[in-house]
């Protein structure tokens, strides 16, 4: 049978009993079927298809899963669930029916990326080389500049006059100083002056240097009161979380001691008691094969033979009987599925008393109600389904009719 993905997977964390439920809803003609799988295997459908009006189902199942398992809803392709008239199976719906026993396993493909699409995205995302002209010109501007010849020092000929006579071609040190020349007679003269400036320039550099030691002197000496005013309260601290960390030592000692009092025969009584409270089953109506339950003239307790799950044994498939083995909140549900004209009626019964009904009855098309209802039950109690008088059933292997019910929480 053809599938096609509906929505999301469950993927089972742990391992445990799950209950799981579907719902459809759709408008007639067109013909509304979504199924559950577990690993690829279909394990219950919800299934309806009128003539006109709104088509509405659903169905349910409790699965035991290991850590891994996966369990899907998946919608049903229109020309495979199209095959029954009137409860009688068509010529396409045997082809089709034969189709899907051929089909075993269900393979699901993960998409890789590509290698071309991996390369592409690593060429996208590169690193820019700068280019040689634009290291060259951030080079150049970030260069040096050269001195002026206004801040040179040069030698040059010069004409001196002394009393009143021109001396040619006598070399003076000129400085050039911007808008003023200022000359001198020799250079041991410019040097001596230079000298001097020189040194004063130096012992005003080192004063400040000194005043800038004392500074950062102050500022460490300021820092260091602060850290060991810090590290005193951190020591008040740490004195506090030792005496709460011992004051919890002591009474994990003290607990461990009371759970080691306990003997083996009362942890053995635990453990039983736990498994005691693993109770869940799912059965569907027919255990193989195809076809009608009823109608019959009285009322019968239904059989589901085909048993999903059954944790803690606590239902009979051969009497159709669930019976509690312990006080608790038990939830249970039944769906039905039937063919018009003949109604489709069933309804859950607690020790002889009629609770809750699922009933189904129009003109033409499919019948699939459900219902369900949270009891209340005394070691002992028993839980069943029943078909009304004058009632009808179908069923085959996707297993429309189920009956489920599994342990809420106990009681004392």
């Amino acid at each position: 049978m053809a599938l096609l993905d509906y929505q999301g997977i469950f993927t089972a964390p742990l391992k445990g009993a799950y209950m799981f439920r579907v719902f459809v809803f759709g408008i007639g003609p067109s013909i509304s079927g979504v199924a559950i799988y577990k690993n690829g295997e279909h394990v219950v459908v919800a299934y309806d298809v009128q003539a006109q009006d709104r088509l509405n189902s659903s169905n349910g199942v409790v699965l035991i899963l290991e850590v891994g398992d996966v369990v899907s809803g998946e919608l049903w392709e229109i020309e495979s669930i199209g095959r029954w008239e009137g409860g009688l199976e068509t010529e396409a719906g045997q082809t089709a029916r034969a189709k899907k026993a051929a089909q075993t396993t269900r393979a699901t493909d993960l998409k890789t990326p590509t290698v071309e699409q991996t390369t592409t995205k690593a060429v996208q995302t590169g690193l820019k080389t700068p280019t040689v002209e634009q290291t060259t010109t951030k080079a150049v501007q970030t260069g040096l500049k050269t001195p002026t010849a206004e801040h040179t020092v040069q030698e040059q000929p010069l004409r001196l006059r002394r009393d009143k006579r021109t001396v040619l071609g006598t070399k003076v040190t000129v400085v050039n100083c911007g808008k003023h020349i200022c000359s001198l007679k020799s250079i041991g003269q410019f040097k001596q002056l230079y000298d001097i400036l020189s040194s004063k320039i130096n012992i005003l550099e080192e004063l400040g240097k000194i005043k800038s030691m004392e500074t950062k002197m102050k500022s460490l000496e300021t820092e260091m009161e602060r850290l060991r005013t810090e590290n005193t309260e951190q020591k008040e601290k740490n004195r506090a979380l030792e005496m709460q960390l011992m004051f919890i030592l002591d009474e994990m000692k003290k607990k461990n001691e009371e759970i080691s009092n306990l003997t083996l025969s009362q942890v053995e009584e635990l453990r039983k008691e736990n498994r005691d409270r693993e109770i869940a089953f799912s059965a569907a109506l027919m255990e193989s094969g195809e076809g009608f339950t009823g109608p019959f003239t009285t009322e019968i307790t239904l059989t589901y033979r085909n048993v999903i799950t059954n944790i803690g044994n606590a239902y009979n498939p051969i009497t159709g009987i669930f019976t509690a083995p312990l006080k608790g909140a038990y939830m249970f549900r039944v769906s039905v599925y039937g063919y018009a004209p003949t109604q489709a009626t069933a309804a859950i019964f607690k020790n002889g008393q009629k609770v809750v009904m699922a009933h189904g009855d129009q003109a033409q098309g499919t019948l699939n109600p459900s219902n369900g209802v949270v009891l209340m039950l005394e070691v002992g109690d028993v839980v069943y389904v029943r078909l009304w008088s004058n009632r009808r059933l179908y069923d085959n292997e996707n297993n429309h009719n189920i009956f489920s019910g599994f342990l809420l929480f106990p009681l004392r």
